[in-house]
């Protein structure tokens, strides 16, 4: 019984530990700043929010495989707030940032021969810095972070928006955004 335990009270200490990893206790910082522009690589999605993945995945790989750009930046815009619009008539949009020497306009041009691509301008947003560690840090980011922006856009009189949610692999982190409308 002991040895039960031992193993209950170390399991629940990794899993303790590691949704703490994953942002559990990480502090919703609010920030109005300037974001973009950015120019999106994407596909569409209808839908529960969650399977955007599947979008984003296909986008990554054919950018990967057919133009020999692998991206570290992923995106996800989120049209419809969740609650009020049924999960199968969700819209939203998904895929990968291009950037630095990927970012040209003769790889644009022969990139949307084969996908989508638009300009994301550069806006005043209220922002969230999250960790990104796994999918985990996604739920959790997404439980902690939209009902503190809801509750900051209404508060400020901002009208609803579709969020951006930036995916930077490289530093670990997600941008959580929407831009600001009066």
């Amino acid at each position: 019984m002991k040895k039960v335990a031992i193993i209950l009270g170390v399991l629940l200490v990794l899993i303790l530990f590691y949704l703490m990893n994953n942002g559990l206790l990480t502090s919703v910082k609010i920030i109005e700043k300037e974001i973009g522009p950015y120019t999106l690589v994407y596909g569409e999605h209808k839908g529960d929010y969650s399977k955007i993945v599947h979008v984003q995945k296909k986008i990554y790989e054919t950018l990967a495989k057919d133009f020999k750009i692998k991206t570290t930046k992923g995106f996800g815009i989120f049209y419809d707030k969740p609650g009020t619009v049924p999960k199968e008539k969700m819209r939203s949009e998904g895929g990968c940032i291009l950037e630095g020497k990927h970012n040209t306009k003769e790889n644009i041009k022969k990139i949307k021969e084969k996908l989508k691509v638009k300009e994301y301008p550069k806006v005043k947003s209220i922002t969230v810095d999250f960790p990104l560690k796994s999918k985990m840090s996604i739920i959790i980011g997404t439980i902690k972070v939209y009902p503190k922006l809801n509750k900051y856009m209404t508060k400020k009189g901002y009208k609803p928006a579709p969020a951006l949610e930036v995916y930077d692999l490289v530093k670990g982190r997600t941008l959580y955004t929407f831009p600001v409308k009066k």
